[in-house]
């Protein structure tokens, strides 16, 4: 099944858009944990044992790259998100919100999560195994 992977990636990508449309349905969590497990399980089954071109593609050097800093990415932009809106724009801005703004400190959460995980990277000492 060499296009398996893409299905069951194009549905995740999918699924990621449209999930958040059936919050007004009774059953709505239950019937979402179970969509997002299902295709959860299906990706990682896919994923596991095929050798398709989206396989081929999380194995170039850059995704790897990106799976090894993954850790610091999430540890670094988590309190940056939580932070920036509270502390940063409600103390210069107060109540003055907007989606220009929202852009920008999207751009300087994203910028800033590189860079300082790029700095962290490089400064932490080689390992030995």
């Amino acid at each position: 099944m060499p296009s398996a992977g893409i299905v069951v990636a194009l549905a995740c990508i999918a699924w990621f858009f449209l999930r958040n449309t059936f919050v007004e349905m009774d059953t709505a969590s239950a019937l979402r944990r179970f969509v997002d497990v299902l295709l959860c399980g299906g990706l990682l089954f896919t994923l596991s044992f095929e050798r398709g071109r989206v396989s081929r593609l999380l194995e170039r050097p850059g995704f790897l790259r990106l799976g090894h800093l993954a850790m610091y990415v999430y540890l670094i932009h988590y309190p940056l998100r939580m932070y920036w809106e509270p502390i940063v724009l409600r103390r210069l801005l107060g109540d003055q919100m907007s989606d220009a703004l929202g852009l920008i400190s999207v751009a300087i959460i994203v910028g800033l999560t590189m860079v300082l995980t790029v700095a962290w990277d490089k400064w932490q000492p080689v390992r030995r195994v």
